[in-house]
C-alpha cells in the first residue's frame, strides 16, 4: 500500500461521516428538506474519502485504470458537497421561499464544475476553488444568524467551517505532523474531522427549527 497515513486517515473520515451520517438519519427534522441536505452533505464527503483513500493506497499510477475510475469519483463526490453546502447555506440565509433558486444556483455551479472536472483539470485545488465560497457563504451566514439569534448551534457550524479553512491551507501549504509518518494530506484530514465533527453538532441544533429557516 502506497501512502499508508493518507490512506487510513481517508478512510477513518469515511467511517467518521458513516456515525455522522447515521446520526442526522436518526433525527426527526421539523424541516425535513435539512435533513436531506445534511445526509447528501456527509455522504459526499464518506465517498469521496473512500475513492479518494483507495487512490492514495492503491492506485497513484494516473495511467492505472483504478485512478481513471476513482478519481473523477472522488472530485465529483466533492463537487456534491460544495453543492450542498450552498444550499444549505442558501437556506439559513434567505429562508424556505428561496430553496427553488438556490437549488438552480447550486445545480449550474455543479454542472460547471462537472465540466472543469471532466475536461480541463483534476488537480484538488479546483475542489478546494470550488468549495471555498460555499463554505465562506455558510461562515458569513451563521455568523450573521448568531447575531440575531445567539443560537449555539450556528456557532458549531462556524466553528466547523473555520477548522476547514484551517484544513485546506493545511494541505496546500503541505505543514505535516511528519514529513514522512503523517504528511500534510494526513494532517489535512485530522482536521477535517474536527471540522466535519463541529459542523454535525451545528446540524443537529437545526432539528427543532420551526417556520421560515
Amino acid at each position: 500500500m502506497t501512502q499508508l497515513d493518507v490512506t487510513l486517515t481517508d478512510y477513518a473520515i469515511t467511517l467518521l461521516c458513516l456515525v455522522l451520517f447515521g446520526g442526522i438519519a436518526r433525527r426527526n427534522f421539523n424541516y425535513p428538506a435539512l435533513k436531506r441536505l445534511w445526509l447528501l452533505f456527509f455522504a459526499s464527503v464518506a465517498v469521496g474519502s473512500l475513492t479518494g483513500g483507495s487512490v492514495h493506497g492503491f492506485f497513484l499510477d494516473e495511467s492505472s485504470l483504478g485512478y481513471r475510475v476513482l478519481w473523477p469519483i472522488t472530485l465529483i463526490a466533492l463537487g456534491i458537497t460544495a453543492s450542498s453546502t450552498w444550499v444549505i447555506a442558501g437556506l439559513l440565509a434567505f429562508g424556505r421561499k428561496a430553496l427553488k433558486y438556490v437549488i438552480i444556483f447550486s445545480m449550474i455551479s455543479f454542472l460547471v464544475y462537472t465540466i472543469v472536472v471532466l475536461r480541463y483539470s483534476q488537480s484538488f485545488v479546483v475542489v478546494i476553488i470550488n468549495y471555498l465560497p460555499p463554505m465562506i457563504f455558510l461562515l458569513l451566514t451563521a455568523v450573521n444568524n448568531y447575531r440575531k439569534s445567539r443560537a449555539q448551534y450556528l456557532l458549531w457550524i462556524a466553528t466547523g467551517v473555520g477548522i476547514s479553512f484551517i484544513g485546506a491551507y493545511v494541505q496546500q501549504a503541505q505543514i505535516a505532523i511528519h514529513p514522512h509518518y503523517f504528511n500534510h494530506n494526513s494532517t489535512y484530514h485530522l482536521l477535517q474531522a474536527f471540522g466535519l465533527f463541529a459542523l454535525f453538532r451545528g446540524a443537529k441544533g437545526l432539528e427543532h427549527v420551526k417556520g421560515d429557516v
